[in-house]
């Protein structure tokens, strides 16, 4: 049956207001967790624009008042003549947003007062447990689900709901891809400045299949590009229309081949500037295949998460890494003085089965003091507990007996951490774990290494400034100007 409704409204989730610790970071949330817009409300919007419908999207919900969003929104459906709008709200990683007092909530109590609605949230990590008095969706699409949403409102397909802590949900049958990378098309809409960050994608899909890794589309076997075209017309607009020239990618993996690589080179090469770009780098593969460095390099790609994890040889059997320590230490202190104009994050798991804790802190101590990254990002070995879709476990989730692994508890969820299980093995625990990642930040800090990670520094680029207020202050200018425009259009 076709779903039956008149206009959209898409509400941004992932960008939140606090200043709490986040139990698995070494770091606070940081200007990135409020600035950079997420990819999937963009994605949504050209859904509907395809087919006529009427939609808007309100990015950085949680720092409107809640009485002004509702009112502006109202007259926006006013002068639209909507009456049965669906209410869509996306995040990437925001289990908080059922909270009644989260300005989200307040705005769509205020909507169900004057208009016919229907509440459905997305999301890939949308652990939702919904508990009485808290905000409840009628639907939630569970995964990478936008072609599901797009088959049901087209009355393509019927869609099978099911029961997930507490809420109706629709889940993928498969982890199979059948969506394609989003290069999201522009629009006014979007009230988009000089200081934002933009998203995209150059493939969908990572073909490995690491052991401590729960995304959706690991190993996998058939993978989908975004076309040079594409990417082409997506940096020139930003820049011509909207003078945006720091973007983020958010492949799993960016540099798993080269063809992705020369996909991006040869969309930038047309250009007559070099963006800015950050993103996930496989470091292992770097070093294998140092030609890329240079293509990265001349593509503007100069914010590199290096998700390293260990350089252990018994730790990185486990995950399915053969990185060299030496060989490893040596190609950073040659990224570091050859191209210091990029900004490379370390990241290391502490507690990986097999690793003895003096050896994560031979390493660490080593690229601190010898200072040939430009922060480190220490974390916790988290294995995650996927409820509400068994299929994306890690595979030391699915078994931890395998990797010498004893599961021990369960972690307590709190309204930024989704939980995760509690562990033990031979050589340490989760406790220690911890412990251990607290005190590699503070002995990087007082050697001037800190926990800036890629996504914090390409939107220091993008505002000019390392300063708390100027993220306020971009998302007051896009709040002023998406109020203009809601009356206007």
């Amino acid at each position: 049956m076709k779903a039956e409704f008149d206009g959209a409204i898409v509400f941004e989730l992932t960008n939140q207001i606090n200043d709490l610790k986040i139990s698995n970071r070494a770091n606070s949330f940081t200007l990135a967790d409020k600035v950079i817009r997420p990819l999937a409300p963009f994605a949504l919007h050209e859904l509907f624009v395809e087919r006529d419908i009427p939609s808007t999207v309100i990015n950085y919900v949680d720092f409107w008042e809640p009485e002004l969003l509702a009112d502006v929104l109202l007259k926006w459906c006013n002068k639209n003549n909507i009456k049965k709008p669906f209410l869509l709200g996306s995040t990437l990683f925001n289990p908080n947003v059922l909270n009644q007092e989260k300005s989200f909530a307040k705005t769509i109590n205020i909507l169900k007062q004057h208009l016919d609605c229907k509440l459905i949230l997305g999301g890939p990590n949308n652990d939702y447990s919904y508990k009485p008095g808290m905000l409840k969706p009628d639907l939630i699409f569970i995964g990478r689900a936008l072609h599901l949403f797009k088959g049901w409102i087209d009355g393509e397909h019927e869609i099978n709901y099911s029961n997930v802590l507490g809420l109706d949900s629709v889940k993928l049958p498969h982890n199979a891809i059948v969506e394609s990378p989003i290069v999201a098309q522009l629009y006014d809409d979007y009230c988009l400045t000089s200081t934002d960050v933009l998203n995209f994608e150059t493939r969908l899909g990572c073909k490995f299949n690491c052991t401590f890794c729960s995304f959706e589309f690991r190993n996998a076997k058939k993978v989908k590009d975004s076309s040079c075209e594409s990417l082409y017309s997506f940096f020139k607009k930003a820049k011509e229309e909207y003078g945006i020239t720091n973007f983020n990618c958010v492949d799993d993996t960016f540099n798993e081949d080269d063809v992705k690589i020369d996909n991006l080179y040869n969309a930038v090469s047309k250009l007559d500037y070099q963006p800015k770009i950050s993103g996930f780098t496989r470091f292992d593969i770097l070093l294998a295949k140092q030609h890329q460095v240079e293509k990265l390099d001349k593509s503007g790609f100069h914010g590199h998460f290096f998700g390293i994890e260990s350089l252990h040889p018994v730790a990185n059997k486990n995950i399915r890494k053969s990185t060299k320590k030496d060989k490893a230490i040596n190609f950073l202190r040659f990224l570091s003085k050859e191209y210091p104009h990029w900004h490379k994050t370390f990241a290391y798991i502490v507690g990986l089965p097999g690793e003895p804790y003096e050896h994560v802190m031979e390493v660490m101590k080593t690229v601190i003091t010898e200072k040939i990254v430009d922060s480190i990002h220490p974390s916790p070995l988290i294995l995650e507990q996927r409820e509400n879709n068994n299929a994306n476990q890690s595979l030391m989730v699915q078994d931890p007996e395998k990797y010498g692994l004893e599961i021990t508890g369960v972690m307590e969820k709190t309204p930024y951490f989704p939980g995760g299980l509690i562990w033990k093995h031979k050589l340490g625990d989760s406790a220690s774990a911890q412990k251990l990642t607290q005190r590699i930040v503070q002995y990087a800090r007082v050697r001037d290494i800190g926990t800036k990670d890629v996504w914090e520094w390409i939107t220091e680029q993008a505002l000019n400034s390392k300063k708390l207020e100027a993220a306020e202050s971009h998302i007051s200018n896009y709040i002023n100007k998406k109020i203009e425009y809601l009356v206007t259009v």
